[in-house]
């Protein structure tokens, strides 16, 4: 008996990457957010090249999957030159933010980039991200809005609150308003027009004292790149 109605049915089995890599996603299990600020020693659990960058083709975008020594999960996004314009000036604006967050970023592994061999540090990152799994960084992680925070257990039940410009949220009395859980304090943040942030920042890297590893000084080629 045919069922009426079934769209059009592709039979061909068009593959994509490894057996192995399939498993690998199936078989993931869901993280833990990181959700509460401070100061954090972050090990790199993952790096993921997610392509060029849309606003200049010269620079590539990077996710780097950050954990706690608890286990706890942060994305943090960067990208790097692949090549050098204008002494790493990014997109149409001209601007040297981008160069200078990742500056900031590799001092977190101790990695300085001198103005002289900049890409020849890059070049050798570029061909090898694996060296930069499993190293630790420390960064002050926090908010850069209103955010919605954990207080704990309350008996059975958990409580929550919403942290505005540095302080709890409070109601007519002036005391802290505590919600059942994180989507009550969402909506209620929405009914004031209040928007709150989902995730945690990282703010600022500290600084490593020494390198944590030694970067092969290689020309990089787009051929290097695992898009």
């Amino acid at each position: 008996m045919t069922v009426a109605g079934i769209p059009s049915f592709d039979a061909q089995d068009h593959v994509e990457g490894t057996a192995e890599e399939f498993s690998k996603q199936l078989t993931k299990v869901a993280g833990k957010w990181l959700k509460e600020p401070g100061v954090y020693d972050l090990r790199v659990a993952d790096i993921i090249c997610t392509g060029v960058s849309r606003n200049d083709q010269h620079w590539a975008n990077f996710q780097f999957v950050l954990k706690t020594t608890t286990g706890e999960q942060l994305n943090y996004f960067q990208m790097m030159p692949l090549k050098r314009i204008n002494n790493f000036v990014y997109g149409p604006k001209k601007t040297y933010f981008v160069y200078k967050g990742l500056c900031d970023f590799l001092k977190g592994f101790g990695i300085t980039l001198e103005f002289e061999t900049a890409m020849a540090t890059i070049g050798g990152l570029l061909a090898n991200m694996d060296v930069l799994k499993e190293k630790t960084i420390k960064a002050q992680v926090g908010y850069e809005g209103s955010y919605v925070r954990y207080l704990g257990k309350n008996g059975d039940n958990n409580e929550y609150e919403i942290i505005h410009k540095d302080t709890s949220l409070t109601d007519e009395d002036g005391k802290p308003m505590v919600f059942s859980d994180w989507k009550a304090a969402e909506n209620y943040a929405k009914g004031i027009k209040l928007t709150v942030q989902s995730f945690p920042d990282v703010l600022a890297i500290i600084p490593g004292d020494t390198s944590v590893l030694a970067v092969p000084e290689n020309e990089v080629s787009m051929d290097d790149i695992p898009f």
